[in-house]
């Protein structure tokens, strides 16, 4: 899939590329490009990156959309905090594997 430079891909192109990536691989988790939207998005909140600033990268126009990663990241650091005085370790393990 050639595009030219500056060209915007479609929805339905990048969909395609990512099931027939995905069909290469041993993944058996149901992922779609809104999962990994989501993923991206909760990662980057995990590691620090200003709400402001992930805003503007997920394009999203009001701030209170992109709040909804900042309360799924601090749920997951809450959990994780529990795990860890738990288990007097400082690894993060997921309860879900």
């Amino acid at each position: 899939m050639v595009k030219n430079p500056g060209s915007k891909y479609s929805t339905r192109g990048l969909s395609w590329v990512m099931r027939e990536t995905l069909k290469k691989t041993s993944i058996v988790k149901k992922v779609n490009l809104h999962s990994l939207r989501h993923a991206y998005s909760t990662h980057l909140m995990e590691e620090g990156v200003n709400i402001v600033t992930l805003k503007e990268l997920l394009g999203h126009s009001q701030i209170t959309t992109t709040m909804i990663y900042l309360h799924v990241a601090q749920c997951k650091l809450i959990l994780c905090s529990k795990v860890s005085k738990n288990k007097n370790t400082h690894k993060c393990e997921n309860p879900n594997p």
